[in-house]
């Protein structure tokens, strides 16, 4: 892995996420450089209090700074899900975005099933742990579970909207986001 895989990882999901954003059909709510209310709320107070007055609110999402978001994003993401341990940066990027966008188990499911499609022998657990990671470090050539990774995300995003078409107002920029 590369030392600048993760400020690769942050630009590009930091251009897709953009800035403040507060759509009625986001179930993140108020949203800023990709961190939600609903994400922040989920942190120890010392991580989400931004504004440090004791409460997390819209006003925390607000006040984000790009050190905070940086911050957070090594801390909650990069580090948290130890994707300085995949030894292929472009697939270590691409699971950044992903975990970003969709969170743990969804995003490490569709990790694993794109390894399983790439005849890589792995259980689907939602866990990117020691065997998910040592399954991506044996692949050689980085680019077919990388286009794995785009179908499969691409078919969630697809039943997400299935499931509730109040999200389908998503759909390009999920397309987009997904062969990215």
């Amino acid at each position: 892995m590369s030392a600048n895989a993760f400020l690769t990882a942050l630009q590009e999901t930091l251009r897709k996420e953009g800035r403040l954003a507060d759509h009625r059909a986001d179930r993140g709510g108020v949203t800023d450089y990709g961190i939600s209310l609903r994400f922040l709320k989920t942190l120890p107070l010392i991580d989400a209090d931004i504004t440090g007055d004791g409460h997390v609110n819209e006003q925390d999402i607000k006040a984000l700074t790009p050190a905070d978001v940086a911050k957070l994003y090594r801390k909650h993401f990069w580090d948290y899900y130890r994707l300085d341990e995949i030894q292929h940066d472009r697939i270590a990027v691409k699971a950044f975005d992903l975990l970003v966008n969709m969170r743990s188990v969804s995003a490490v499911k569709i990790i694993q099933r794109a390894l399983r499609a790439c005849n890589t022998p792995l259980t689907e657990d939602g866990v990117l742990g020691s065997k998910t990671i040592a399954a991506i470090n044996g692949i050689r050539d980085q680019l077919n579970p990388l286009a794995a990774m785009r179908s499969e995300s691409y078919g969630h995003y697809r039943l997400i909207i299935a499931a509730d078409p109040t999200q389908a107002v998503f759909h390009d920029g999920w397309k987009n986001r997904a062969y990215s």
